[in-house]
């Protein structure tokens, strides 16, 4: 071999040396002229990837999976799925909290509910299921045919937003006669009797709250000064109010009246009357009398008579009672002076004070009409004789004649007249 041909084939030695480390060890390019690059892709070729390298790589399974939307794979010879997880939102999981990643949503609790959470992409959010009835009990739409559903105060927990309960036959649920299942509204007392089903329905016996009202009522009629608040709670939890009389003290009564619907009541004093209906009679010298009429009475719930009593009576005239009447009689006053007469009457309320009526009766002198009694004619020193004439008190008048003179007989009348007059002012 020349010289040249040795350098040729060194120069191309070494331009394969240097293209296969730059080429990439993946390519399959080989030109070593010992046959060595051939026989390595040879090998490489037979070495196909198998199905359980496609499923230990990940993301490939034999079949559907949960939770996971699954797709075929169409590997040949491989029955595979390529599979990938499902969104919280497509597992169902779409309830979030308000609060934080800890906390159930609103309006779910774990009594009521059972409630998973899921957890993609930093944010979390809720399933919520409800949570089976327990011991037997049932909810509404689980009750089938004729039966009825009851509530069951026992009932541990709800089953999401339907009560727990019992199916019952209508017949077996019915309340014996004279008790109710129904509290009644307003002022009623009920007492437990009977329980139907373990308690899923209680049966009571109620009766009115005798005496009480309900506090609208109340506060319309008796909220006033004549009664005082008597409180009870009713079985439904109703406060009602019973007015409780009192008493308005003594010598007082209660005032009652309706205004514009609305009842009212007070305590009032009781009043007293006490009057006459005549209380100055005033009679000629012949006399007279007259019947008193007296009211006396106490005026309050009712008006009733009250007692009185005549504590004096004295003078001229004669007096007496009757029922609620004084009656005076006053004679002929044949002097010449006036007569009088005075009665006083008391009346005396229950707290001790006391009213009194005072009636005056005058008789006036006698006098005559014509001519002058005997004694004025005597008195001025007068002769007299009779001129067939009358007094007011029936004695007989004279006309008085030689008369005598003189200022004696003068100064003797004026006296008289002055001591009548000064009297008279007392009288």
């Amino acid at each position: 071999m020349s010289i040249t041909t040795i350098r040729r084939l060194t120069s191309m030695g070494i331009l394969l040396c240097i293209l296969t480390a730059a080429w990439p060890s993946r390519a399959d390019v080989c030109f070593l002229p010992t046959g060595e690059c051939e026989q390595g892709n040879s090998a490489k070729k037979m070495a196909v990837k198998t199905c359980a390298d496609y499923m230990k790589d990940g993301g490939y399974y034999t079949s559907e999976q949960e939770n996971m939307r699954c797709t075929p794979a169409y590997i040949q010879g491989c029955n595979l799925f390529n599979c990938a997880p499902l969104t919280c939102e497509e597992r169902g999981f779409n309830l979030e909290s308000a609060s934080n990643s800890a906390s159930l949503p609103e309006g779910y609790s774990n009594s009521d509910w059972n409630c998973e959470s899921c957890k993609l992409g930093g944010k979390t959010k809720w399933k919520c299921l409800p949570r089976p009835c327990e011991n037997g009990y049932k909810t509404p739409s689980e009750c089938i045919g004729t039966d009825t559903w009851v509530a069951a105060t026992n009932a541990t927990h709800k089953s999401g937003e339907s009560k727990c309960g019992l199916c019952k036959n209508v017949d077996e649920m019915s309340c014996p006669n004279g008790t109710t299942e129904i509290i009644p509204s307003g002022c009623f007392i009920c007492e437990h009797v009977y329980a139907i089903a373990g308690g899923a329905k209680n049966c009571y016996r109620c009766h009115d709250m005798l005496g009480y009202i309900r506090e609208s009522e109340y506060s319309s009629k008796y909220n006033n000064s004549c009664y005082e608040t008597r409180t009870k709670q009713a079985a439904d939890g109703t406060t009602c109010y019973r007015p409780v009389e009192v008493s308005c003290g003594f010598d007082r009564y209660k005032k009652e009246e309706v205004i514009n619907g609305k009842y009212f009541c007070s305590c009032v004093n009781n009043v007293y009357e006490f009057s006459a209906d005549e209380t100055s009679l005033q009679y000629s010298a012949a006399g007279g009398g007259d019947v008193i009429n007296i009211i006396s009475q106490r005026i309050g719930t009712e008006v009733e008579e009250w007692p009185y009593a005549m504590v004096s009576s004295s003078g001229f005239c004669q007096v007496s009672e009757a029922l609620n009447k004084v009656i005076v009689r006053c004679d002929e006053n044949p002097s010449d002076e006036v007569k009088s007469h005075t009665i006083k009457l008391e009346q005396t309320e229950e707290d001790g004070r006391k009213n009194y009526i005072t009636i005056n009766v005058t008789v006036e002198a006698d006098k005559c009409e014509v001519g002058s009694l005997e004694s004025a004619c005597i008195s001025r020193g007068c002769g007299y004789e009779e001129n067939g004439h009358k007094s007011a008190a029936g004695q007989q008048c004279y006309d008085c004649n030689e008369c005598r003179s003189g200022v004696r007989a003068a100064f003797k009348s004026m006296v008289k007249d002055g001591f009548d007059s000064f009297k008279s002012l007392f009288e």
